[in-house]
């Protein structure tokens, strides 16, 4: 669930991505859990979908190291896009963020597709 206010837009970065909408200062959390916004998918579960299905979730959702599942959320935050140099690390600003900046987090640090 995300803790700031954003807005998806298009993204230089890759199509489409997600941008402050607000402010937000270094060491503000970003984004939390929350079961009803974000859905935690087993990968065993992934198996009785169709295609078209397994697809849109792999496109839009992301694999956690701790819990081992598959995170979906349902309010923007999907559309979070990668950057060598993120302003976003562990769900947490990093330096401050200017409104209408995109939030970015290193995919490679964070989770893994």
């Amino acid at each position: 669930m995300l803790l700031v206010k954003t807005r998806v837009d298009r993204s230089p970065i890759h199509g489409v991505g997600l941008f402050a909408a607000q402010p937000i200062a270094k060491g503000t959390k970003i984004w939390e859990m929350h079961a009803i916004i974000d859905v935690a998918i087993d990968p065993a579960d992934l198996e009785q979908l169709p295609e078209p299905a397994l697809s849109l979730i792999k496109r839009l959702a992301y694999l956690d190291r701790s819990s081992n599942k598959y995170i979906l959320s349902t309010d923007g935050a999907q559309y979070m896009n990668h950057a060598d140099e993120s302003n976003i690390r562990d769900d947490v600003a990093v330096r401050d963020i200017a409104e209408g900046e995109e939030l970015t987090e290193n995919y490679a640090y964070e989770y893994e597709l």
